[in-house]
Formats: C-alpha cells, sequence, structure tokens
C-alpha cells in the first residue's frame, strides 16, 4: 500500500473560491472611494501601525480597466492551473503570496508610498501553479516560466508603461512583479518541503505498519 502522488483534483470547489476572491476584488471596487484611504498600501500609514493594509491593498483596483485585467488573469490562471489545488490551498496560497509580494515592496521599495493591485500576487501564483501542474504539463509549465523570465527581465530595462498607466490611471509597479515571483519561488519552496515531509512519514508508517505483521505472525 502506498500514498498517492497526484495532486489533481476536482476543480468545482476551485472555481468556487475563485468566485468568492472575484467576488472580494468587485466589492472592492465597488466601495473603492470608502476604502482606498483605510485599506490601500500607503507607506506612512503602514510605519504608524496599520500593517493591513499589506493584504488588504491586494484586493483594491483604481478603476475598472484595473480590475477586469487581474480579475481575467485570475480566471486564465484557474483555467490552467485550477485542478491542481484544493479550495484552502489555493485561498491560503493567494493570501500568503500577496502578503509577501507588499511585505517586499514595503522592506525594499521604499520610495514606493503608494501601491493597489492584485498583479503582484498572480505573478506568484503562476509560479505555484506550474510547479503543481508540472508532472502532468512539462513542457506546458516550461514555456510559461520561460515567459515569465523573459517578462520579468524586459521589465527591468524598459520604464515606458505610458498605455497601461492611462488605462488603469495610475504608475505601473513592475516591482510589485518581480517580489510576487519570488514569492511564489518561496511558496514553492515550502510546497515541496511540505509534500516531501508527508511523503516521508507515509513511507515511515507503511514501514512500521509491515515489521509490525511480520513480528505477528
Amino acid at each position: 500500500m502506498r500514498e498517492s502522488t497526484s495532486i489533481t483534483i476536482d476543480g468545482r470547489g476551485s472555481l468556487a473560491t475563485v468566485s468568492c476572491v472575484l467576488g472580494i476584488i468587485v466589492s472592492g471596487w465597488l466601495l473603492n472611494s470608502l476604502l482606498f484611504e483605510d485599506l490601500g498600501y500607503n507607506r506612512t500609514g503602514i510605519l504608524e501601525g496599520e500593517v493591513w493594509r499589506l493584504l488588504s491593498s491586494n484586493f483594491l483596483h483604481t478603476n475598472a480597466f484595473h480590475m477586469l485585467l487581474n480579475g481575467s488573469g485570475l480566471l486564465v490562471l484557474w483555467f490552467l492551473h485550477g485542478n491542481c489545488f484544493r479550495n484552502m490551498e489555493l485561498v491560503g496560497g493567494l493570501l500568503f503570496i500577496s502578503l509577501l509580494t507588499t511585505t517586499g515592496l514595503f522592506l525594499f521599495e521604499r520610495d514606493l508610498i503608494w501601491y493597489v493591485g492584485l498583479s503582484g500576487a498572480l505573478h506568484g501564483l503562476v509560479v505555484w501553479g506550474c510547479f503543481r501542474d508540472f508532472s502532468s504539463h512539462p513542457y506546458v509549465s516550461t514555456a510559461l516560466l520561460a515567459c515569465l523570465a523573459a517578462k520579468l527581465f524586459w521589465e527591468t530595462d524598459n520604464t515606458d508603461f505610458q498605455l497601461t498607466a492611462d488605462l488603469i490611471e495610475a504608475p505601473v509597479v513592475t516591482a510589485a512583479h518581480l517580489w510576487g515571483s519570488l514569492s511564489g519561488v518561496l511558496i514553492v519552496a515550502v510546497d515541496s518541503i511540505t509534500r516531501w515531509c508527508r511523503q516521508r512519514c507515509w513511507h515511515l508508517r507503511c514501514l512500521s505498519c509491515t515489521g509490525f505483521r511480520r513480528s505477528s505472525s
């Protein structure tokens, strides 16, 4: 008897989870005028103890286009990798990556005063999703990671994002994409260690049961 190593599950539950996240994003946009001042990333506010901004700012958006851009990105990621996650994994991972992304901005991008949006966390979900899906679709996962790496490299040498900035009515914070991707790498490391420990514990339990049966026979 051995533990199954498959991580593909029924995606309907994940769709419900993504729908809830999208609902939060849409609600945040509808209540923009009420929430921006209190929940958006504001470096001065965070320094004064308003640490909730590190998480809440990821789910706010500047306008409808910004919201639709990130919402559609989340749906594409669900389509590509939704079957690889259980509900709480997806929620927990999204919150973890979101928090790490803005924490990276806070610690290392000290000139950044204001930020909202989910694009950084979405970059991290791409990394994690490709890792989870690699055994089933290695070529697709490799291609996606290569495209992501090329995009990040391109963004380091290009600062002209005026068209996108005009559409979302705010500067494009490419640093969030970098820190989101690095957050994805970190959660991949945590995921790998957790899965290895589970498999190791299962293996040891099986050996223990086998030894017990032999000693009883």
